[in-house]
Formats: structure tokens, sequence, C-alpha cells
């Protein structure tokens, strides 16, 4: 099979492209001038509480559905088949257990942060400091993958080297627009797909032939598939077993092979390609916008309140904007580290393994069983 060349981006592309990151600046920038009637930094990092339902929707919508979800995905079901898809069976019942057990027991609790009740249930501020740790360490690996996953895209369709060189309500109203340019990006190469192949039943035919439907008839039928699933099925329609990464010349990781098929099946279209890479830039930000604002919340609440002597509201203010611009550098950080673990998708699962698993257990522990305590 002959392989395509990439296209150069067209001028529509980088407007376009530009025009998402000129908007998501703008709400920023926006609300920085909002938020200069703010006095203290609970205000800056709650919204003070005043935002509507729609963008706090919207923004935890944006922050679970990272770049490592949009670029990630699709080679795995490209290249193993559709048995990652049961995955998402685990999302109603995370939901259901978050919602009618972990949640309703830190509202009653009445603690300002999930680490606060370690601290409380178990007569431990040490707890409550080692879970605050574990989470911020595990945040900014996972801030660095989701960073690192977009300059591979913009790096397979713009031929750019991967390292060539307001608070919380502005995080929520841009990760709201940015929800609707990771739609279009996931949307397009699935529409694409089925077209040129003749529908999506000559795709689902060709994957089922090559191997790559699996579910192990556990049930029979599949309840749901990601889009990001339907793209790795399209990819494995058009490329079979000819893998790009095997491929000298082409591009050099499989997070890369969707970056590649859009940049070539959609050359022809002027600004489809700079969407596509809009969304899965968007995708990243509202991650990492959404994660660093969360770090410092529990940077203040789990270890500089319950350890060190209280500050000034406005001082507090002002060292909460440079903690932000400290995690953004250590992010930066990690993100570059990020290019020698292999596959997103791999690196980030087994992140949330490693440690979210142990954390999550601690709180099951302490919520499940009454007579547990700090020595067991």
């Amino acid at each position: 099979m002959k392989l395509l060349a990439i296209q150069a981006l067209s001028a529509i592309d980088y407007v376009l492209f530009a025009a998402v990151l000129l908007i998501s600046l703008g709400i920023g920038v926006f609300f920085a001038i909002l938020a200069r009637k703010v006095k203290n930094a609970e205000e800056l990092l709650n919204a003070a509480q005043s935002a509507g339902l729609f963008p706090v929707s919207m923004s935890l919508l944006a922050s679970f559905l990272s770049a490592i979800t949009l670029l990630g995905t699709p080679p795995m079901v490209y290249e193993t088949g559709t048995m990652y898809a049961w995955i998402l069976l685990s999302i109603p019942i995370v939901i259901c257990a978050a919602n009618y057990i972990y949640i309703p027991v830190f509202y009653n609790c009445g603690v300002s942060s999930p680490y606060e009740y370690l601290g409380e249930r178990f007569k431990c501020r040490i707890m409550q400091l080692l879970g605050a740790l574990v989470f911020s360490f595990q945040m900014v690996v996972y801030m660095g993958i989701v960073l690192y996953v977009p300059c591979l895209a913009i790096g397979t369709v713009t031929g750019i080297t991967v390292w060539g060189t307001g608070g919380l309500k502005a995080v929520l109203w841009t990760d709201a627009f940015q929800v609707g340019i990771m739609a279009a990006s996931v949307l397009m190469p699935v529409i694409k797909g089925s077209i040129d192949h003749g529908g999506f039943t000559n795709i689902w035919n060709i994957s089922s032939e090559g191997g790559r439907i699996i579910f192990n008839d556990g049930f029979g039928l599949v309840l749901a598939l990601l889009l990001s699933c339907l793209s790795g099925l399209v990819l494995f329609a058009e490329y079979g077993e000819c893998n790009p990464t095997r491929i000298k010349g082409m591009v050099t990781a499989s997070d890369q092979i969707l970056p590649y098929y859009v940049a070539t099946k959609f050359s022809i279209a002027p600004g489809s390609v700079g969407i596509f890479i809009a969304g899965i830039v968007s995708a990243s930000l509202s991650t990492v916008s959404s994660g660093c604002n969360s770090l410092v919340a529990v940077a203040f609440r789990d270890i500089m309140d319950p350890f060190f002597p209280p500050l000034k509201a406005q001082k507090k203010m002002i060292l909460s904007k440079f903690m932000g611009f400290g995690f953004g550098g250590l992010t930066i950080l990690f993100a570059y580290l990020s290019s020698f673990m292999g596959a997103a998708v791999q690196a980030a699962l087994g992140l949330f393994g490693i440690l979210a698993g142990p954390l999550l257990g601690i709180f099951t522990l302490g919520m499940l069983f009454p007579f547990a305590n700090k020595y067991a």
C-alpha cells in the first residue's frame, strides 16, 4: 500500500488554528479583567461559587476528554482491536459510585477538599498531606502527557519539530468553548472515513475480517463505542496491516497515526486540518487549565493551610497566581519527559493505576470500614 505524503497547511488552516487560540486567550483575559474585583484566593479558585450549570458541566466534559482520548485511543483500537472499548462499561459504574458514595460523604462532612476528609477521618494530618502530594504528583505528570500529545499532532501535520520554540471562571468558559472544537475534531475522521469506504458497515466488515472487532462475545451486543474507537476502525479500514509507524519517513509514534490520516485525507478541504489540530490543542488546554487550578487549590487547602501560618487575603491571591505559573512550568518539564514514555494511553493508564488506585483504596477504606484507623 502506498502512503500519501503530507501536504503543507493552507493559510485557512493557520487562521482557524490561530483563531481558536486567540478566542481561548481572549476568554482568559476577559475574566482576568473582571477578576480585578476579586479580593481573595478563594473567590479566584472557586469562581465565587457563582458559575452557571452550562460552563461547569462543559468544563467537566472538556477536562475528561483530553488529547490522550482523542489521539491515543484510535491507534490503540487500530493496532489491537475494539477490546479497549469495554472500558466504557466502567464509566456508569464510576459515575454512580461518585454520585452516591463518595461525593455525599464529602458534602455531609463539610470538607473543602477530599484530602481534608482523610485528615479528619483518620485523625492524622499526615494522611491529608500525603494524599494531596500523591494527587499533585499524579496530576502534574498527567498534564505533562496531555501537553505532549498535541505536540505530536502539530509536528505531524506541519513538519515542525515537537520541541520548537484569570481564575476558575476563565477556565470554565474556555472549556465550554473548546468542547465544540473537540467535537468537530473527533467527528471529522469518522465521517470522512465512512464516506471513503462506503459507509460504516464496510468499515466494520473490514475491521472484523482483520480481527479488530474483539469483545469475547461477552454480551453479544456492543452497548456503546467512543468516537475515538470508531476512528481506530477507520484507520484499520484505511491502512490494514500496513502500519504507518513501520514505514521509514512517515510517522514515528502510534499517537501520530490519526494526525497523519487527517493531514493526508483532508488536504483537499482547506481549513479542515486546522480545525482538527485546534480540537486536539483545545482538548489539551482544557485539561491543563483545569488541572493547574485544582493543583493550586489543593496546595492551599491541604498543604499550606494546615501546616503554615495563615496569609493575608491579598498575599494569598498573589501567591496563587505564581503557583499557577509554577505548576505550568512543571507540566512543561514532564511534557518533555513524556516523550520517553511510549504510547500516551498506556502511559496514562499506568500512571492512574499506580497512583490513583491506592488513593481510591484509602478513601474507600475510610468510608466503608468504620473500624479502620491510621494504623490499619
